[in-house]
């Protein structure tokens, strides 16, 4: 009877201490994974990642789309306990702050067309996270009233050369989009037309101020944009594609981020939206609304969409 007894407790003492083996096996692999840096696999997985560093800074050029997804981001950062301060910087900045790891993150990378010279620079100290907005095509646009559908069509034409004094307005001087125009102007042989570079917010005044009066007026615009939601505009056919396939608009951040910072590496790179959801906050802003609060705004109204961003994050 006691020999019974004493081997039921050896088995019992056995079965405790192989499972306690096996639960210390699976701890060591999970353990090893996290030493290897296999954050990727952690991703899929699910798991949950940490604030880390705290202190976010995101540069911003001062285009629609860019005032607005960055503000979105910093609403939705600091919603999970970041401090995040924006600038807003020229186009070379913003690339320059962040390869030198004085930001973090851009939420406007145009590639692979607009920003190209600029990635090509910087790239080597870039990370490209996601897509947010997949098709962005840039190009010559005009109202819907004007009887031109090519690029080819303005060449040699009178009427709208006149009525416009042979001026393509455009926006900010060095952009790609007014860089793609000139060579255009060289390629088409519009011999008499000149690109205007003014801001993206003079060059929209100048549009507005010509829809309203049914003038001629050729804008270097692109998709998506406030002006779309206002303005009924046609996109020029470019029989030549100086322009090039539609850019999508990256969101990129230094080297590091993931690791300093991993909740808010995971937010940007989980962030996409469509075209409608990002005009929602640039008419917003264009009515008056201040671009942070905007962006606050967004991010109240679609929690859904915001916790698909910040899925997995503890």
């Amino acid at each position: 009877m006691y020999r019974k007894r004493n081997m039921s407790i050896v088995s019992l003492a056995f079965v405790i201490l192989f499972s306690l083996v096996l639960s210390a096996c699976g701890t060591n692999s999970n353990d090893s994974n996290a030493e290897n840096g296999d954050a990727d696999s952690g991703e899929n997985s699910g798991s949950s990642a940490n604030l880390g560093d705290k202190d976010i800074t995101i540069p911003y050029v001062a285009w629609a789309g860019c005032v607005a997804g960055t503000n979105v981001m910093k609403a939705t950062l600091e919603d999970v306990g970041y401090n995040v301060t924006i600038k807003q910087v020229g186009k070379g900045a913003m690339f320059s702050s962040i390869a030198e790891k004085d930001a973090d993150a851009m939420m406007c990378t145009w590639l692979p067309n607009n920003a190209v010279h600029l990635w090509d620079e910087h790239k080597d100290d870039l990370v490209k996270l996601n897509k947010n907005i997949d098709t962005a095509p840039i190009g010559l646009y005009v109202p819907t009233y004007m009887d031109i559908d090519s690029i080819g069509d303005l060449k040699g034409n009178e009427e709208v050369g006149k009525g416009t004094d042979w001026t393509i307005t455009g926006n900010d001087p060095g952009s790609g989009n007014v860089e793609l125009t000139k060579r255009a102007v060289k390629k088409y042989g519009l011999d008499k037309w000149e690109v205007q570079t003014s801001s993206d917010s003079a060059m929209v005044a100048t549009l507005g101020n010509k829809v309203d009066q049914k003038k001629p007026v050729i804008t270097t615009l692109w998709k998506p944009h406030y002006a779309f939601g206002k303005y009924d505009l046609k996109m020029l056919k470019d029989p030549k594609n100086i322009y090039g396939d539609p850019d999508s608009i990256w969101t990129t951040s230094r080297k590091g981020l993931k690791e300093d910072s991993p909740a808010a590496y995971k937010i940007l790179k989980q962030f996409d939206w469509t075209y409608d959801e990002m005009n929602e906050v640039m008419v917003n802003i264009r009515k008056g609304t201040d671009p942070e609060k905007a962006g606050k705004e967004f991010v109240k109204e679609h929690q859904d969409l915001v916790n698909e961003w910040k899925k997995g994050i503890k």
